[in-house]
Parts: C-alpha cells; structure tokens; sequence
C-alpha cells in the first residue's frame, strides 16, 4: 500500500503546520457543547493572534506558506489566462512580477489571473491588520457581557459570531486557502469598519444605515421583553402543540408577522424532543437567534457585496485584465468559516439559554432563516456575489467612503452620507436587497423552460455567477428528473467555460449531489470526480467531508467522502484536519475517524491509499 503521511503528502501540510498550530485547529473547530460560558475579563486573546507570543515572525509564516504551496500545486482552478493559453508561450505569475515575495498563496502556478498582484508585504501588512481589528471585535463582544458572561445587550449575539468569522478568514489565510489573500484582507477590514461604524453610531444615538437600524431594533426589541415570562404565559401544557402555541402567541404580540412562524418552529423543535425542554430555554434561544440572523442578513444582503466591491474597484482594477470575476473564487472558499463559525455560535448559543446543544441551536437558527426571514444561507451567499457583479459591471457601487490613515486604520464613515445608493439601483430589481425578503428566486420550471427555448449554448454565455443562481433554483425544493437533467446541462457547460469550480463552490457541492438520483447522480459523481474534487479548495474540500459525516452518513456521502480522499493530491492533509476537528489528535486519529465512518468498497479505497 502507498502511504501518504503527513509531511510527506502533496499539498498544504508543511506550510499549514508551521502557519496554523494544532491549538488553533482545536479551538476554532470546537463545535460541541464544550464552549464554557466566561466573563469579559476571562475571555482573552488567541496567542496564535500575537505574532511574538506564537515565537515566529510574519517573515516565517510566509515563507513556510509559500515552501508548501510550491510542493502542492493543488486547489487550482484549471481556468486562469495563463493555463487557458498556451503556457509555454505565457509567463509564470512570479515571472510577470505580479507575485511578490511569497505570500501564502493557493497556487504559485494557475491563479485565476497573472495580472492580479499579490505582495508579501501588502499581505502582511494586512494581516496585522486584520489581526488587531479581531481583537478589537473580541473587546467589542466582551462589552456586551456582564462579570458573569451573561448578554447585557443582545447585538452580542452577532459581534461575537463576527470575531469567529474574523478568526477564521485569517486562519484559511495563513493555511494557503485564497489566491489572493490581501484580497481577502482587505475585505475583512472594509467588512468591520462599516459594521463599527453603524454599531458606534447606533451606541452613540447618532445616524445608522437603514438595514443595521433594523436589526438593532430587532436586538432591542428583545432585550425588552421578558421570554419567560412569555413563554409561560402562553403555555398551559409543555409538549409541541403547548409550547409553539404559547410561543407563537408571546413573539406574535410583539414581533409583527412573527407569531406564526416562530410557534410553528417552537412545537416543531418542541414536538421533535418530547417535551424535554423547558419552554423558557426555548423562548431565550428564539430570542437571541432571531437578534443573531437579523445581523447576520444585514451584514451579507448589504455590507458584503459593497465591501468586495469597493476593494476590487479602490485597488484592483487597474491591474491589466483583471476583473471581478477573478476573486469569485476566494469568495466562495470561506464557507467552511461561516458554517464553523455557526456550529460554535450555537455551543454559545445553547450555553447562554439553556437550550440543549445537541438539537436545539441548529435547528433554531435553520428555523429562523427559513421562517422569519424566508432566507437560505447558501442561497443568500450566491445573491451576494451576483450583487458584487451588478454593482461593479453596472458601476453602481460608488466611491469607497475609507482610505488608508497611517496607524493602518482605515478612515472614514460609512454612516455619514448615502453610500447604499448603487444597492438600490441595481437593474435587477430581484437582487436590490431588502430585509424583509430574499432575493426572489426564479423557479425551477423557469430554468428548465429557458434551457428548452434557448439552448445550453446561451447559459455559456451567463456570468458564473448567474448559473450558480439557477443551480441553487434547481435544486430547492423537490427535484425531478428534468430538474435533475437542467443541473448536469448547467455544469457541464461550465466545464466547457472553465469556471466549473467557482459555479460548485457557489451551488454548494452537497445540495448539488442531495438533489440528484438513479443515472444522473452517476453522471454528477462522474463529473465531480474528473473536474471539481481534485481542484477545489481544501477548505472547501474538508467543509464537504464535514457536512457528510456529521449525523448519520447516507451511502451516497460515504462516497464523496472517500472520492475527496482519495482524488486529490493533499488527502492526507484532510485526514489531519479530520483528525484535529474530531479527535483533538492528527493523521492517525483522522484516519481512524474515517475508517469508522465509512464501509464497504469505500473504506477499502480509502485504506488502499493512505494506510500506512
């Protein structure tokens, strides 16, 4: 048998041992109910943040980056100019000048353009940055907090789940996970400065854009009422029925149009465990997600794309050919952080309420975004990027209201001044972002209908982005088999557009492989086997793992599982990571965990390559 052991797997390895230390990996991965509840005072500072405490300079961490990066090659999008063309006619990235230093890059070799300039000493100073602005969030989420670690304020909810977002863009940074990791630092810096700048408003009784003003009455709103008292009040027998009548009763004579979606969430989570949670823990959960998602929508129906745009248009686009297109890919490489940043928000969640952690927290925040806010995160991700599109192909997005000041703060105000105006003007009136409703979602007889009329040849000439909006209309809900045939007609144009991975990334590979049945879900591992597993991201690569083996493991995940494992270069490097995130161990506890989870022909294919 051939054994790829750490350290001596292709891929990322080397580079992500020196750059992201194991306690890292434990504690940012953390998803249980092992989250202690501490004070202000008790929650610290992350040594990995503190460059002299980790005892290794930004120097090192670059270099050591860099060193793994080269001796990987993998993650690339098979779609830059450069492999697009001829490249023996073609310069390298270093050769054009555009790759500075050695900044952790995805691929030395194939990123989605040669002329994007990607510089160690911009990346590090942006890192730094980013760093200290994380810090900055953790004080901020602190000052919400009581000595005892109890929530005084309940905007807690969303700046603490935004340090986890922080925490983890800059982690996936240093472990080689962009093409253009300034890109994304920068992106991370223009995020919190708009979200500073409406929190320190709203805390200052001073002017708030619009959609944060509504989510902060929504936080405020629920500070106010007493959930026990309401969710006693309306119950006279605790079971599912009892328990989402009183519920739906209490949020429903305070929250307009809540009622019934929150007591249809209530009994169904009430019904689903028997009665054995107490209504109170339910009602405290409900109220510290409905704060929770009401940010979360705000920040990413309206905060994200402007902010992405911005970047791109303040820094990038005067560089050659490069286009907005050219960072879809890093866009869609950190959903691994959001949704490890969701499973430690609900450990927090769960503690700070009461609530069960094992059932109650997930299924409350699916609930909230499906109920009360017709939201799909997946969904409101890929509105997101076709948004970044419209703003920059449109020219809408406007001036950026921040420049660089010489601390490396970044100046200016996002409060002051109408800088939503591009939002609003979008010629798609579907994607103009609002908080009381999604993006509206063409319907899958609409896609299948347009494929009919017009041909696959037509969807070739859609933006990535637009054919990941119809990906995501294809699959909700149920799908038939002609929905089934509108997906493989979709991907496989893109295959032919060489934007395969950025589509999937944007579609979510799951929901894709979920939705599909019989012959076709051949076709689709075919494909995804060929094109997309031994190309996308690591992080992307290790969320899939993730959200197949967590809960029970249908056939058809056993078999993305080993298909990830076994077609990429770097599938060692995954069964660390597997083996941190589940068993706080490496390698051998990685390969133990996947052993366990999978059986049959898939176990062995797995053990034939990396068994020792």
């Amino acid at each position: 048998m051939t054994s790829r052991l750490p350290g001596k797997a292709p891929g990322p390895l080397d580079a992500a041992a020196q750059a992201m230390p194991a306690a890292f990996l434990r504690e940012s991965q953390a998803t249980g109910p092992s989250v202690s509840i501490r004070s202000a005072a008790e929650w610290t500072f992350d040594p990995w943040m503190d460059a002299a405490v980790r005892g290794q300079s930004l120097e090192r961490e670059a270099d050591s980056a860099a060193d793994g990066a080269a001796a990987s090659g993998s993650g690339s999008e098979r779609q830059s100019r450069l492999h697009m063309a001829s490249t023996a006619a073609q310069p390298s990235w270093r050769e054009t000048g555009n790759l500075r230093g050695n900044p952790p890059v995805r691929d030395h070799d194939h990123p989605p353009n040669i002329d994007v300039i990607e510089d160690q000493a911009v990346y590090q100073e942006r890192l730094e940055a980013a760093r200290a602005l994380y810090r900055n969030q953790v004080a901020r989420a602190n000052s919400l907090l009581d000595g005892n670690g109890n929530v005084t304020d309940h905007r807690y909810w969303f700046a603490r789940v935004y340090s986890l977002v922080t925490r983890g863009e800059i982690g996936e940074a240093l472990n080689q996970s962009f093409y253009y990791p300034s890109y994304v630092l920068q992106c991370v810096r223009v995020f919190e400065q708009i979200y500073a700048d409406n929190f320190d408003a709203a805390t200052s009784g001073s002017t708030v854009e619009d959609h944060w003003r509504e989510a902060f009455r929504v936080c405020a709103d629920n500070e106010r009422l007493t959930w026990d008292d309401i969710a006693v009040a309306g119950l006279s027998v605790i079971g599912g029925a009892g328990v989402g009548a009183g519920i739906g009763a209490g949020v429903g004579s305070v929250v307009p149009a809540a009622g019934t979606a929150a007591g249809a969430g209530a009994g169904a989570v009430a019904g689903a465990i028997g009665g054995l949670l107490a209504a109170p823990a339910v009602a405290r959960a409900y109220a510290a997600t409905e704060s929770l998602v009401a940010a979360m929508l705000a920040h990413i129906r309206f905060d994200l794309p402007r902010a992405e745009a911005w970047v791109f248009q303040t820094t990038y686009r005067g560089q050659g050919s490069a286009s907005i297109d050219d960072f879809q890919p890093d866009f869609n490489s950190m959903t691994d952080v959001f949704e490890q940043a969701a499973g430690q928000m609900n450990a927090d969640i769960a503690e700070r309420t009461g609530a069960p952690v094992e059932l109650l927290p997930r299924i409350l925040q699916d609930m909230a975004m499906e109920l009360w806010f017709e939201a799909n995160m997946a969904s409101e991700r890929a509105d997101t990027w076709a948004r970044v599109d419209a703003l920059v192909k449109h020219d809408l997005a406007g001036d950026s209201p921040y420049r660089e000041g010489l601390d490396g703060a970044l100046i200016g105000n996002i409060a002051i001044g109408d800088h939503s105006s591009g939002l609003r003007a979008i010629p798609d009136w579907s994607l103009r972002p609002s908080m009381e409703k999604p993006a509206d979602l063409l319907s899958d007889d609409d896609v299948r209908e347009d494929i009919a009329r017009r041909g696959s040849a037509a969807f070739a000439r859609l933006r990535a982005s637009q054919r990941v909006i119809r990906l995501r209309a294809l699959i909700a809900g149920f799908t038939g088999n002609d929905d089934e045939q509108a997906i493989l007609t979709l991907l496989r144009v893109s295959v032919a557009n060489r934007d395969l991975v950025t589509v999937i990334d944007g579609a979510n590979a799951w929901d894709l492989a979920n939705s599909t049945h019989g012959a076709q879900f051949v076709a689709l591992r075919a494909l995804l086997r060929q094109h997309y597993y031994p190309d996308t991201s690591a992080s992307m690569a290790f969320a899939l793992i993730r959200r197949c083996m967590d809960g029970a493991t249908a056939e058809w995940e056993e078999q993305m599982v080993a298909d990830l494992l076994v077609d990429r270069s770097d599938g060692g490097y995954l069964l660390v990571r597997i083996g941190e995130f589940y068993e706080g161990g490496g390698f051998e506890e990685g390969l133990n965990k996947v052993q366990w989870q999978l059986d049959g022909g898939d176990q062995r294919r797995v053990d034939d390559v990396h068994e020792p």
